[in-house]
């Protein structure tokens, strides 16, 4: 029997599309008796036939949900068993209890044959798959994989030749083979270790060659040797010697890995570098005198003057010292403080004088007289340990008399006994018979001393001088 006229096919249906969408977008053209969506098609069935028709007509090619439906007249036949409303039938399966055939349906209904196209669709599948869904597809489905080849097995009927064997090469003989970077054949039973390095062998090794065979960089008392295979952080004792330090990278290196491993390293290297200065720095303020070590320096006795010399703090200077040390500063240095771009200021020079970290040198002449000090401290300047020279200061009776060279060479012991990287001082540019002096004494501009440019100018500088036995060990590295 032909299906009514009242059915509608809809086919390229969306999805995820449902049902109830779908009867709501033909209830535009009237009354919907029966709306059923399978696999992206579906039926719909109108009251009468010429809201069919109206429905087809408007609906045909139309955009649905992002998909552009076909919209026609069903022409499928109608089949015995079918559901309420010529619907499919509850459970999907079209099976009764048991799996038996349902009553009604006839012995090719499960597997029906091909039946002739009409119009691009298949009637007969139409109201076949309305009734009853797809046809079961576990037999064929069981016969392709039992005819699939298995992986791994050879296919019995499969005569081709196997498959050349590639040529094998002939191992080269010891001797042609390339040596490695150690200067050794890479022979393949060779299991060595690479060989030990030492830092004080010639960069460029016994071949010689346009490349270093390591490099090393200095922080401080720490050296890192940075070798192609092996990177090793040494320490520089007092004498000038290498010794291991805690800090070790073995391994082969490998670019990024090596890197990050070193940049690591420095900057572990650097945080404790800084805390051994600045234990230096507090172990060279605890002591309580500086000239213990350096007895033979106490007593200046050349060209026409005798002087005592002691060491001190300034929190031990009595009142009539703290007066003294003042007046001199002012009586040599106020008119050089007002020419400068810093002023004179007696509080905050005072303030600069006897501050808690400051220490002293005081030299008496005849009478137990104060003729001459020198304002120092052991600071971090840099980051590096420092002894920083503040103030030298002679009265005029005891100046060119050789005591300022002989004070700043206390300073410079001083320095050494105390593992200070250098001495520094300032002083300002307009006061040359100073700078002569330093200079003399082997003193330099530091690299720390700011430089002169267009937009800003410095009426001082810094000047320096390193501490000599500590550069002799870093030249060794």
């Amino acid at each position: 029997m032909t299906a009514p006229p009242t059915k509608i096919f809809v086919g390229r249906l969306p999805e995820h599309c449902k049902s109830q969408d779908l009867r709501v977008l033909f209830e535009q053209y009237g009354k919907v008796t029966e709306c059923d969506v399978l696999n992206r098609y579906g039926f719909v069935h109108m009251s009468t036939e010429e809201e069919a028709t109206a429905a087809i007509k408007g609906l045909n090619n139309a955009e649905f949900q992002g998909s552009r439906i076909s919209v026609e007249q069903s022409t499928g036949k109608r089949g015995s068993g079918r559901g309420r409303g010529g619907g499919p039938m509850r459970g999907g399966m079209g099976r009764g209890r048991g799996g038996m055939p349902m009553r009604g349906m006839g012995p090719y209904d499960r597997h029906p044959p091909p039946m002739p196209m009409r119009n691009g669709f298949d009637g007969y599948y139409e109201d076949y798959y309305d009734r009853r869904g797809p046809p079961p597809m576990a037999r064929e489905r069981e016969m392709m994989m039992r005819d699939r080849p298995r992986p791994g097995y050879p296919d019995m009927y499969d005569r081709r030749p196997p498959p050349a064997m590639p040529e094998r090469r002939p191992m080269p003989p010891p001797d042609a083979m390339r040596a490695d970077a150690f200067g050794r054949p890479s022979d393949m039973y060779s299991r060595r270790s690479p060989p030990s390095f030492d830092p004080y062998d010639d960069p460029y090794g016994a071949r010689g060659g346009a490349r270093a065979r390591y490099d090393v960089s200095l922080s401080g008392d720490v050296a890192i040797v940075d070798h192609p295979v092996h990177i090793c952080v040494v320490t520089i004792s007092s004498a000038g010697e290498l010794k291991p330090c805690k800090h070790k990278m073995g391994g082969e290196k490998k670019n990024g890995m090596r890197k990050a491993k070193l940049k690591k390293l420095k900057w572990k290297m650097e945080k404790e570098q800084l805390n051994s200065y600045q234990e230096r720095v507090n172990a060279a303020n605890k002591k309580l005198d500086h000239l213990e070590q350096l007895k033979a320096f106490r007593k200046f006795d050349r060209n026409g003057i005798s002087v005592n010399i002691e060491c001190c703090k300034a929190e031990n200077l009595d009142t009539r010292t703290r007066d003294w040390v003042f007046d001199l500063t002012a009586r040599n240095m106020k008119h050089l403080y007002l020419k400068s771009a810093w002023g004179w200021s007696d509080r905050e020079k005072r303030e600069e004088l006897m501050d808690d970290s400051a220490w002293y040198l005081l030299a008496r002449g005849e009478g137990d007289a104060l003729v001459a000090f020198s304002h120092f401290r052991f600071d971090l300047d840099s980051d590096l340990p420092v002894l920083y020279c503040y103030e030298l200061q002679i009265e005029e009776s005891y100046q060119r008399k050789g005591l300022g060279r002989h004070m700043m060479a206390i300073l410079e012991l001083a320095a050494f006994n105390s593992q200070m990287v250098k001495v520094v001082l300032t002083v300002f540019k307009h006061n040359p018979e100073a700078k002569a002096f330093y200079q003399s004494i082997n003193f330099s501009v530091d690299q720390t001393s700011p430089e002169d440019d267009y937009e800003e100018t410095f009426d001082y500088e810094i000047l320096s001088k390193s501490n000599r036995l500590l550069s002799q060990c870093q030249c060794h590295c």
